[in-house]
């Protein structure tokens, strides 16, 4: 199926408001989650053809690490009509847990337990899970059974137990082998939730990446006598508990293949995809046949971003250096992209909003896994992929009115997220290339045995200009030698990463000062090969702050269609938790109401507000994505 099936139902905006209004659902799509230590990993294949066939929910509990590595422990069908809205694995794989129902939320299925080979230990109800009062209180409430707001969930050490502590405070206790609830007060609740304060949540929701953690990733010292092949040795640690089925780089490519030429219409495609175009006109008429003609290719594309894993195998041409490594996909990649957002503008043109909001969510997935490659470029064309698709979602979801369903909108963006943009995997693969530069422009010198500049070498690799050689002491002579290179790069990278992991706030100092303890370095390789790490940082940040505020605002509408009401805060939100927060200063977000219209926005670089003035890519000004600027 090529697009987004459109199902229109009904939809109280209220509670106790007879008003109802049609609104298109998103379906469900598979949605891989891991076990908290990512030893084991549960892929859910929801029902194909929703919502027209039902009852072929599919889920594969699969090890990923220890003797059974690779090995899928079972497969079979989930009780969900569809598919699960969440999915939680314990840590010793023995338990799976799917919470709420993908249409009904937790009318049907709210919390099902299978043990070991996918065997069902019980199907828990709401009515189960909740006293009389609570289940009141959420009928009376302004989400109606939509009960895992603000819930955390979180498993015992010894996987027995699942602890639930609900939105309002009470806390839940299910044995995992019997599916029995407690909920009691008392001595023995109290004992209990001290030992729930003290377990780490789970990830509910959230997508995961595979691939080695920053820390994992230790860059081999060069080695001049004896070169270390620095491109073999990412491709492997890039590779490393990747299985072919998770890898999404061989689906990408034969999408993008597949894809034919733009032709003519890549004359117009940008207009196509920033809006306001004539989809009425000629153009219209020769991109709306395009479309059709790549519906496969495209969906295949889609099909490919819901892998969990990108490890694509680089080369790097004779020189084998890994500065030469060679990128044609990019830019495939950013046309497909481009085309796939011209496509939701032309679905939203007919009013088939659902289906224009899976290509975005589709073109997001596409950018959250180009930071797993190993280039600082790479992941900067992810960044503005998924840009594209954010900004486009404030835009869709202002033609769209309450005509979407933004409460599967924000679930939909809740399973898809990876999270903050792993830049410092891209920053230790710019401290390899430094590596790997220096090991190959110091060749051993015959006589001494001792490391020298090769000029010739030096410049096939990097084209030093001849003014920055002349500035290091009018030779190239004059420039430092190996050792202290590395030494020095080493040290920058290794700092600049560290500081790339901390909150903007936090960084900014740090990122002065690193500049300035290396501001005066007059070694031309290194001041060419050393990225500008505030810039890099301010960029990271900006696409962090720009993917909190989409979930934000999609929560925001979803709260409005389904209370009636616009929130009086932020803090309203059920569930939201960090993704209020603006990424430039860790508070969080500016919103004001305005009667039934609301403004929202990052306070940007400076951290400071200016009354919403969008100055999206500078340093003063706001970041505006409500209303879309």
């Amino acid at each position: 199926m090529g697009a987004a099936f459109l199902l229109v139902v009904p939809l109280a905006l209220a509670v106790g408001n007879a008003e109802r209004k049609s609104v298109q659902i998103l379906p469900p799509r598979v949605q891989t989650r891991f076990s908290a230590d990512r030893a084991f990993s549960l892929c859910v294949t929801p029902t194909k053809d929703f919502p027209r066939a039902k009852g072929n929910c599919l889920a594969e509990l699969k090890a990923r690490k220890g003797e059974k590595a690779g090995q899928v422990l079972w497969r079979g069908k989930l009780l969900n009509e569809w598919a699960p809205r969440r999915a939680l694995v314990a840590g010793d794989g023995r338990h799976v847990v799917t919470i709420d129902d993908w249409l009904h939320g937790g009318r049907q299925h709210a919390l099902v337990i299978y043990g070991p080979e996918g065997k069902l230990v019980r199907d828990l109800e709401l009515s189960d899970l909740l006293q009389p009062d609570e289940i009141k209180h959420l009928e009376r409430g302004k989400l109606g059974l939509e009960w895992t707001g603000g819930a955390k969930f979180r498993f015992s050490r010894d996987h027995k137990v699942l602890f639930i502590r609900c939105g309002w405070g009470k806390l839940k206790v299910i044995d995992l082998a019997t599916g029995a609830v407690q909920g009691k007060q008392g001595k023995d609740h109290d004992r209990l939730l001290r030992q729930f304060e003290l377990l780490p949540d789970e990830a509910l929701g959230a997508a995961g990446l595979l691939g080695l953690a920053v820390g994992d990733l230790v860059v081999p010292a060069p080695d001049p006598a004896n070169p270390v092949d620095y491109v073999e040795w990412w491709n492997r640690a890039n590779s490393e508990g990747v299985a072919d089925e998770d890898n999404a780089a061989p689906l990408l490519d034969e999408a993008m293949e597949r894809l034919t030429d733009l032709g003519a219409c890549s004359d117009f495609l940008k207009e196509a995809f920033d809006g306001g175009f004539d989809w009425d006109s000629e153009q219209g008429a020769m991109l709306a046949q395009w479309f059709e003609q790549n519906a496969d290719a495209l969906e295949l594309f889609r099909q490919a971003s819901e892998k969990p894993a990108y490890a694509r195998q680089y080369s790097a041409g004779d020189s084998g250096a890994l500065v030469a490594v060679q990128l044609p996909q990019l830019s495939r990649l950013r046309n497909a992209c481009k085309a796939m957002a011209a496509r939701s503008n032309w679905y939203a043109s007919q009013g088939r909003y659902a289906a224009a909001a899976e290509d975005l969510l589709t073109v997001a997935r596409v950018g959250q896994l180009q930071p797993q490659a190993p280039s600082l470029i790479e992941c900067l064309v992810g960044t503005a992929v998924q840009s594209l698709a954010y900004d486009r979602m404030a835009r869709l979801a202002s033609d769209a009115g309450d005509a979407l369903d933004y409460g599967l909108l924000a679930e939909r963006l809740a399973h898809d997220d990876a999270g903050a943009p792993p830049f410092a995997r891209a920053i230790v693969a710019e401290k390899a290339m430094l590596m790997d530069t220096s090991q190959r422009v110091f060749r051993p010198n015959p006589e001494t045995g001792q490391p020298a500049l090769d000029v010739g070498q030096l410049g096939q690799l990097v084209p030093i200009p001849d003014d920055a050689v002349r500035e290091s002491g009018s030779s190239a002579q004059a420039m430092p030698q190996f050792d202290y290179t590395v030494r020095v790069g080493s040290e920058y990278y290794d700092r600049l990463t560290a500081v790339m992991e901390l909150p903007y706030p936090q960084a900014q100092p740090q990122m002065a000062q690193l500049q300035v303890d290396f501001a005066a370095e007059s070694n031309p390789l290194l001041r060419l090969l050393m990225v500008a790490g505030s810039k890099v940082k301010e960029t990271q940040t900006r696409l962090e702050s720009q993917r909190r505020m989409t979930h934000t605002l999609v929560r925001v509408l979803a709260y409005r269609q389904q209370t009636g009401a616009l929130p009086e805060s932020l803090d309203d939100l059920p569930d939201a938790g960090h993704v209020t927060a603006d990424a430039f200063t860790e508070q969080p977000f500016v919103y004001r109401r305005d009667g039934d219209l609301f403004t929202l926005y990052s306070v940007g670089p400076n951290g400071q507000d200016d009354g919403g003035a969008h100055t999206k890519w500078r340093e003063d000004g706001d970041f505006v994505i409500w209303p879309p600027p």
